[in-house]
C-alpha cells in the first residue's frame, strides 16, 4: 500500500466492524488512496434494507475522517464528520443486484458542502505531508469510518431485517459490500462505538 505519511498506517473503521466481508478488505485497504485520488462528486453509498425502512430527511450517513500523528503534538489532528445526501430509492441501482421482495436501495452521495470540505482536507494533507517528510517522529495515521446509526430507526418489527452496506468510490469502479448484518445488529454495534468514544473523550479530558 501507498504510504500517504511516513510511516503511516491506513485503518478503516465502520460503525459495526463485524460484518465486514473478508472478501472487501483488499478495497477496504486502499480506500485512503481512493480518499485521496477520486472525486468526490463520484462516492456513492447505496444501503439495502427493508421497504418498511424511512429515515427522515435530516437522518444522513456521515462519513468520518481522521488524521492523527503517531506522537502526540506533532501536528494538529483533522477530524471531520462529513453529512452525505439521499439520492434516491431504487430497486435496483447501476451495477448492483436487484432489491429482494419488499426491499429497497437506498442512495446516497456527498453535498456540494462536503465535497468542498473533503477538498480543503486534501490540500491540509498534502501540505501536512510535505511538512512531515524526513522528521524523525512523523507519521501519523488515517481513520474512515461511515456512521449510519441516523438511518437506523428504532422499530421491534424490523430489528430482524437485512441491512447491506455498499460503497462506490468512483464511476470507473463497481460497488463493494462495506458491512452487512440485521438492523438490530447495526444499532447494538453503533451504540457500543457511541459509548467507546464517550469514554475516550473522557479520558482526554
Amino acid at each position: 500500500m501507498t504510504r500517504l505519511l511516513p510511516a503511516l498506517c491506513s485503518l478503516l473503521i465502520l460503525a459495526a466492524c463485524s460484518g465486514v466481508p473478508l472478501t472487501s478488505w483488499p478495497r477496504l485497504m486502499s480506500l485512503s488512496n481512493d480518499l485521496m485520488e477520486a472525486d468526490p462528486a463520484e462516492f456513492t453509498l447505496a444501503v439495502e434494507v427493508d421497504k418498511r425502512v424511512s429515515p427522515t430527511a435530516d437522518a444522513v450517513p456521515y462519513f468520518q475522517l481522521a488524521i492523527t500523528p503517531a506522537q502526540e503534538g506533532a501536528f494538529d489532528p483533522i477530524v471531520r464528520n462529513l453529512p452525505m445526501q439521499f439520492e434516491t430509492a431504487e430497486s435496483r441501482p447501476p451495477g448492483l443486484k436487484p432489491a429482494g421482495p419488499n426491499r429497497q436501495w437506498l442512495l446516497y452521495s456527498f453535498p456540494p458542502s462536503s465535497q468542498d470540505e473533503l477538498r480543503r482536507i486534501r490540500t491540509s494533507f498534502e501540505d501536512l505531508r510535505a511538512e512531515q517528510e524526513g522528521k524523525e517522529n512523523g507519521g501519523g495515521s488515517v481513520s474512515i469510518g461511515i456512521e449510519q446509526a441516523h438511518l437506523a430507526v428504532n422499530d421491534p418489527a424490523l430489528a430482524d431485517t437485512r441491512w447491506e452496506t455498499w460503497l462506490k468510490t468512483s464511476v470507473h469502479e463497481g460497488y463493494f459490500e462495506i458491512w452487512s448484518g440485521s438492523l438490530d445488529s447495526l444499532r447494538a454495534q453503533a451504540e457500543n462505538a457511541a459509548k467507546r468514544n464517550s469514554s475516550v473523550q473522557k479520558q482526554n479530558n
